[in-house]
C-alpha cells in the first residue's frame, strides 16, 4: 500500500500553499525503471528562487547542485 504524505510550500502569499504528494514506492524493483537519463541539476550561482521555481515545476523535495563550469556535482 503507498503512503500519502503530502508537503505544503508557498509558493507566494496571494497563491496559497502548493501540496505534493511523496512518491515513496511499497515494491521492489531496479531503480533504473524509473531513473532519468537526463538529470536535472542547478548551478552553484542560481538563486534560491530559481531553485524554488525548479523544485515546484518537476515535484522534486532535493536538487542537485553542479559546478558551472564543469556540471560536475
Amino acid at each position: 500500500m503507498r503512503k500519502k504524505d503530502t508537503i505544503n510550500l508557498v509558493k507566494s502569499r496571494d497563491r496559497g500553499p502548493v501540496e505534493f504528494e511523496s512518491r515513496n514506492f511499497d515494491h521492489e524493483g531496479d531503480v533504473m525503471a524509473i531513473a532519468r537519463k537526463e538529470v536535472i541539476s542547478i548551478p552553484q550561482t542560481a538563486t534560491i528562487k530559481e531553485a524554488a521555481e525548479i523544485m515546484v515545476k518537476n515535484k522534486f523535495r532535493r536538487l542537485p547542485i553542479t559546478n558551472p563550469g564543469t556540471g560536475k556535482l
